[in-house]
């Protein structure tokens, strides 16, 4: 969750906007991010890792010809597991790679945006304030 919180929101410059985002939560995302930014220090296989994140940030469309104006969560999760071996390849890993697929299904069945992360619309940092804020609400007991 940290690497797609640091190419959705890199910095949490829009996380830390949310005034209703509780600090407890905010630290775990937090967490989430330090641990990611970690993990990609260590420029782990196939590598360009940190330019992906990078690139996602500035929305550079690098192989693309632009930026698509929508990008689904699911389709990004699929990717960043190109660095996370665990997660696709060991059978106990998939068990959490499909219980963070079906959160975000789940969160995009009753959110204003489904899941997706917007671009070049006056509604792109909305998209990424109801991710941040998905995990408050699926916490919040």
């Amino acid at each position: 969750m940290g690497l797609m919180l640091e190419c959705i929101d890199p910095g949490a410059v829009i996380q830390d906007s949310i005034p209703t985002l509780r600090s407890e939560t905010a630290g775990i995302l937090n967490n989430w991010r330090r641990e990611a930014l970690a993990f990609a220090a260590t420029d782990p296989p196939p590598g360009g890792l940190q330019q992906f994140l990078a690139d996602w940030g500035a929305r550079n469309p690098r192989n693309m010809q632009e930026w698509p104006k929508e990008w689904p969560l699911l389709e990004l999760l699929f990717t960043v597991i190109t660095w996370i071996p665990f997660l696709r390849d060991n059978p106990e890993g998939q068990v959490y790679l499909e219980a963070i697929a079906r959160t975000i299904t789940d969160a995009s069945q009753i959110g204003t945006f489904n899941s997706l992360i917007l671009y070049n619309s006056k509604y792109d940092d909305y998209s990424v304030k109801e991710v941040c804020s998905s995990y408050q609400q699926a916490n919040k007991y």
